[in-house]
């Protein structure tokens, strides 16, 4: 089974709970309704087209290149970051340095498998879509508007590693991003729903986390408190 499997675990998202809306005009106590900033991004990001880049490169055999777009993506993803804190800075930073590290193997030669650069761009994609999770229960209380773009991302980074998985680990990725894309669509989804199922999967995921990382030699997110 491929490796990416392995990193795939990473992360864990969100349920969104039904809310029903009533006639008439709110109570001071109804929760707002979300207030979506503009989110046009059909064209794929620079990270991704880095990665992209970096991929025909290897499978051209040109390590060179592959190595400088890798170098790249990295630049790229330090500009997409959006994280907050020491804990979210050190997660990044740790993703950083697989990539670099990634980068360096790739250059010399000592890269086999596309594998390897799957499962470092799956870790890539989960850590980011991770950080926008954590965003939207933040911005959930501080800036409502930004909650339901920052959710979206959430799931768009969640769709980018799912297709780089395999088996069962797949089918349960394709589930949670199918959930977002839920949740998102209803016409009456609350600021505070969108908060709350952000910060239950982030709580899900760290105590999956926990239960496997030392038989998956991966690090629990620098989030959890587990």
């Amino acid at each position: 089974m491929k490796k990416v499997i392995i990193l795939a675990s990473l992360f864990a998202f969100f349920m969104a709970c039904k809310n029903e809306k009533t006639e008439g005009s709110k109570t001071a106590e109804e929760p707002a309704a979300v207030v979506e900033e503009d989110y046009i991004e059909e064209v794929p990001n620079a990270t991704d087209q880095d990665f992209d880049t970096a991929l025909e490169a290897f499978r051209a055999k040109d390590y060179a290149t592959a190595s400088h777009y890798i170098t790249i993506a990295i630049n790229d993803l330090k500009l997409e970051s959006e994280v907050q804190g020491a804990k979210a800075k050190k997660q990044l930073d740790a993703t950083i340095d697989d990539l670099q590290t990634l980068a360096t193997k790739v250059k010399k030669g000592e890269v086999t498998s596309e594998e390897e650069l799957e499962a470092i761009y799956a870790q890539a994609d989960m850590m980011t879509s991770h950080e926008y999770l954590y965003l939207t229960q933040s911005y959930a209380e501080t800036a409502p508007e930004k909650a339901a773009g920052t959710f979206r991302k959430a799931g768009d980074r969640l769709e980018k590693a799912t297709n780089k998985l395999d088996g069962e680990a797949k089918t349960e990725f394709q589930k949670m991003h199918q959930e977002i894309k839920d949740a998102l669509g209803k016409s009456d989804v609350k600021v505070s729903e969108i908060g709350d199922a952000a910060g239950l999967k982030v709580e899900k995921m760290a105590a999956w986390l926990k239960a496997h990382a030392e038989k998956l030699g991966i690090k629990p997110p620098q989030h959890s408190d587990f």
